[in-house]
């Protein structure tokens, strides 16, 4: 194998922590949108007096907009990866190759990701376990393992796919 197509994967790890802090952020711009008070009054012309105003209004109708169809498409994503994860997770190999390493770790994400890493890139790239080698999909089986716990993780038998 060249070394321009070998695998580097510290920075497939370093890509997966950043991904941990995107998706985590993604879950506080879910937050705000929620609480946001503006999403539930239309604003109306009378509130943008002028030239200016009128452009203000307009531009404030189709980015809200945007952002309602970008906020949408960005939870579904999400939910479809945390759904992913929670399936793989699941599958009794993939707790029996990562529980171990998970052992006197912390439940930070960070934590999980950089004990799971170097055990399931080998394991994804010999279609050994049944998972994508994607930094984003890494990142949220870290964050769906930090969410359920360690300990409850790795005694839990009963969500094992057989």
């Amino acid at each position: 194998m060249s070394d321009q197509t070998a695998f580097d994967l510290d920075s497939f790890q370093n890509n997966v922590l950043k991904w941990i802090k995107k998706i985590q952020d993604l879950g506080e711009i879910e937050q705000r949108y929620k609480d946001n008070p503006l999403r539930a009054k239309p604003l109306s012309r009378s509130e943008y007096p002028g030239c200016l105003g009128l452009i203000s209004f307009l531009s404030s109708k189709g980015l809200k907009g945007i952002a309602s169809d970008s906020y949408q498409e960005l939870k579904e994503h999400r939910e479809q990866l945390t759904a992913e994860a929670e399936r793989e997770i699941g599958q009794a190999e993939m707790r029996r190759r990562i529980c171990p390493a998970l052992q006197g770790s912390s439940n930070e994400s960070t934590e999980i990701a950089k004990a799971i890493t170097p055990i399931l890139v080998p394991l994804a790239q010999t279609k050994a376990i049944s998972t994508r080698l994607s930094s984003e999909h890494f990142a949220m089986i870290a964050l769906v393992i930090a969410k359920r716990g360690i300990t409850n993780y790795c005694t839990d038998k009963s969500s094992s796919v057989i």
